[in-house]
């Protein structure tokens, strides 16, 4: 009798562990230019911010990131270079994921080796809020 009442305990556990209680969201992907530079930009945890600038030099070193809060937002991977067929410079991707909750500020700078990281030659800078919506997200 007891192997009976247990068995539909567990498919119901089963059932839950297998598809999740229905409030798993997948992580966005939300795209800033410099023409957006002082926008705030609301995320999720585990949302991805991606960053575009022109970059003039043919190396992915002009751009650093100057101020970041790695609490909230943490940097993913390298940099990304897309250059156009013979040209020099490009479009330089920065990749921005969303880890905690709260508000950081992300600034870029493009940074020429004779000026130093003191004086860029320009910035871009994001307030970036992440707000905890209630769902876990998915790894993508």
């Amino acid at each position: 009798m007891r192997r009976i009442a247990l068995f539909p305990a567990l498919a119901s556990a089963s059932l839950i562990l297998l598809f999740g209680t229905g409030c798993q969201t997948r992580a966005r992907t939300v795209q800033v230019s410099p023409a957006e530079s002082g926008s705030t930009v609301r995320l999720a945890p585990g949302d991805l911010l991606r960053i575009e600038v022109k970059s003039e030099t043919p190396t992915v070193a002009s751009w650093e990131t100057l101020e970041l809060n790695s609490w909230v937002i943490a940097r993913v991977d390298r940099p990304e270079l897309l250059r156009p067929r013979n040209a020099e410079g490009g479009t330089l991707i920065l990749d921005y994921r969303a880890v905690g909750t709260g508000t950081a500020k992300v600034k870029l700078g493009e940074i020429q080796s004779w000026q130093g990281h003191a004086n860029p030659a320009q910035t871009v800078e994001y307030t970036v809020v992440v707000e905890n919506r209630g769902c876990p997200y998915l790894n993508p």
